[in-house]
């Protein structure tokens, strides 16, 4: 298993596939007659863990899933009338995993690896400045669901904890995160207030307190080097508000170690080393999508997802846009998932795109979104402010669309070992002259079956019939008696029990 998000979000054989392919796949298509809105995905409630409030994620289009990588799973961050969580799914739709009430927002649920072993990480904050970017912690969860860190950054060249829009742990086990700060700029003939985005490397150490923020090892202000101009979001009137000029929105570590950088504010791709640089740039060995950089033919814009694929490759989310620059009659055009090369060994660089993946039908959209080339080569798009996420193959083939109760910042696909540690849950009725059992265990992965174990009390109690296979988040279990006392144990493959409910009393209807 490899050690880090880069190596698992792309794999450097799926680059090299991508690379011999060279198919375009799809297109821009036809500007749509009204916004494409995907099936309602009613929210779910479970008879054994009502207060569990979780989003729900459903199948449409007509599209059954298949064909996706076993083992995986779906890392969402669904918010919306039901409150921000974080939660894990299966390639139909059913949950695995769901977390509420981390904070006033959650973001970005991933794996990460720190020393070989696998975590949850999701970002915790709230809204900042008008909500353009976040103030929060990423929290760290082991396999067993329990809290192992919570990262927070110092004020570091003023920053103000760690933005939303990115983290990720390195291969060699650092930290890469986003924050904000205020500058004081001469726009326009005037002086006002500008967001800096400033790109952090920290060390991580582990103690007994757990994972937690080392030494700062790199920082880098976009603002010192890609200039105010380059945006093409306009400044504001005179002290009307802060400009947000930059707006990075993804950070990712390149094979050669440099660090990749997007800018949604400004188009453009940077990357940026200590070590190297243009003249006149600093830090930025090379650039593109900016209004003075090469771009492709039918360039994006507003542009999320930045991720090295390996020899030159790159991912990224084209969301096509509603801003200015990007509007109806310009550049306008459905949200994309995109694959490019960039060829350093010119200058200024040249830029090539490879393959472009459109839904059908088109999706417009204008802020957050993904792209994920898994090690099989499919690609997974999280359609950004449009609740859907497709799985592609490498031909193109639609081998998954799902619809979501509400949109998720971005989606990933990993593998998972949940182990949770907290009792199964469990929910029992008796009507007429049976009894109907409900029992879910919320983050399992390993449960395959259920053994109900039913008596007149919670000392005398035997299994009742054979274990049922585990159906969904939720199984629902018909018993042909009435029983005072209900427990239910979780059986694995093996036919192992590893987790047990309290003992129940059927409530009778």
């Amino acid at each position: 298993m490899t050690a880090s998000r880069y190596l698992i979000r792309t794999g450097v054989a799926a680059a090299a596939a991508l690379l011999a392919g060279l198919v375009l796949l799809g297109g821009t298509g036809a500007a749509a007659a009204a916004p494409y809105a995907p099936p309602n995905c009613p929210t779910v409630t479970y008879h054994s863990d009502p207060s569990l409030n979780a989003q729900a994620v459903c199948e449409n289009l007509g599209v059954t899933t298949s064909g996706t990588q076993p083992g995986t799973y779906l890392f969402l961050t669904p918010g919306g009338q039901n409150g921000d969580g974080a939660g894990i799914y299966t390639d139909t739709g059913s949950l695995v995993w769901w977390q509420g009430g981390l904070g006033p927002k959650d973001h970005d649920l991933s794996v990460q690896y720190f020393h070989g072993q696998p975590y949850l990480a999701v970002w915790s904050g709230r809204g900042a400045s008008g909500g353009a970017y976040g103030q929060g912690s990423v929290l760290l969860y082991n396999q067993h669901y329990q809290l192992a860190g919570r990262l927070n950054i110092s004020s570091a060249y003023g920053a103000e904890q760690i933005d939303l829009h990115e983290f990720q742990i390195t291969p060699e086990g650092d930290a890469l995160t986003g924050s904000y700060t205020y500058d004081w700029r001469f726009v326009n003939g005037h002086w006002e207030w500008v967001l800096g985005y400033l790109v952090e490397k920290w060390a991580l150490v582990q103690n007994a307190n757990g994972i937690q923020i080392g030494p700062l090892l790199f920082a880098w202000n976009a603002i010192n080097d890609v200039p105010i101009s380059d945006s093409h979001l306009p400044s504001p009137a005179r002290h009307a508000a802060v400009y947000d000029y930059f707006h990075g929105n993804g950070i990712t570590e390149a094979p050669d170690g440099d660090l990749l950088v997007s800018s949604r504010n400004t188009w453009g791709i940077y990357e940026i080393n200590d070590r190297r640089g243009t003249p006149g740039f600093d830090h930025i060995y090379w650039q593109v999508g900016a209004v003075h950089d090469s771009k492709l033919a039918e360039p994006w814009c507003y542009q999320h997802d930045i991720a090295a694929l390996g020899h030159g490759v790159y991912s990224l989310y084209d969301d096509g846009g509603f801003g200015p620059g990007c509007m109806p009659g310009s550049t306008q055009h459905p949200a994309r998932g995109l694959i490019f090369s960039v060829n350093t060994s010119h200058r200024p660089v040249q830029v090539h795109l490879i393959r472009a993946f459109t839904h059908n039908p088109a999706i417009y959209t204008g802020y957050t979104g993904s792209v994920q080339v898994l090690s099989n080569g499919d690609t997974l798009i999280d359609w950004a402010n449009v609740p859907e996420i497709t799985e592609y193959s490498s031909t193109g083939q639609v081998k998954m669309d799902l619809s979501m109760s509400y949109w998720s910042y971005r989606g990933f696909r990993f593998p998972w070992d949940g182990q949770p540690t907290q009792p199964v849950a469990v929910a029992a009725q008796k009507s007429g002259s049976g009894t109907t059992v409900w029992v879910s265990w919320n983050g399992t992965t390993e449960t395959t079956a259920w053994q109900v174990l039913g008596g007149p009390d919670a000392s005398h109690l035997a299994p009742v019939g054979a274990p049922v296979a585990k159906s969904g988040f939720e199984t629902t279990i018909p018993l042909s008696g009435q029983y005072n006392t209900i427990e239910v144990k979780a059986l694995n493959s093996r036919g192992q029990v590893i987790g047990s409910s309290d003992p129940v009393s059927p409530s009778v209807r």
